[in-house]
């Protein structure tokens, strides 16, 4: 099972970042994307190395986004009118945001809470725990539950 490697991976990823709670969050958005592959175990070869490849992902693909962002000028920015969406499109878009909601709705509170504070509010595992006054470890129980029911689902509404 690969969840033998998060202390290893966390180790490794606090001193590369030199900051153990966006380690944590990295490592969680490992472990959360390496989850969502159904039957992964069967997939994944190499579990250990997938995870630190998924999670120096993460790393590289933030850094380039910063990066992007710094060079994007406000005169450059282009506002996308909603309208020019075709309807289709944008009746199927509702009904996945409305179907992801829902999914989201049947979560357990103390799980929806975490959740919605990692994910809508950017909040990191660390100021979850505080705020909650529960453990990280726990909080991070509840970001894989939440995560695994989001893929989930939108794995049924791409089928």
């Amino acid at each position: 099972m690969i969840e033998k490697y998060y202390n290893e991976l966390l180790g490794y990823f606090s001193h590369f970042l030199k900051d153990k709670d966006r380690a944590q969050d990295v490592v969680q958005e490992s472990y959360s994307r390496v989850l969502s592959i159904s039957n992964y175990e069967e997939k994944i070869k190499e579990p250990r190395a997938f995870l630190y490849k998924t999670a120096r992902n993460i790393i590289n693909n933030e850094y380039n986004k910063n990066i992007r962002q710094k060079n994007t000028s406000l005169e450059n920015i282009q506002i996308v009118d909603d309208s020019t969406l075709q309807p289709l499109e944008e009746l199927e878009s509702q009904e996945r945001i409305n179907k992801l909601n829902q999914a989201i709705q049947t979560l357990p509170p103390r799980c929806y809470e975490a959740f919605t504070l990692y994910k809508f509010e950017g909040l990191n595992q660390a100021q979850i725990a505080k705020k909650m006054g529960i453990s990280k470890n726990m909080v991070e129980k509840h970001i894989i539950n939440a995560m695994k029911i989001c893929n989930k689902c939108l794995k049924e509404i791409n089928e």
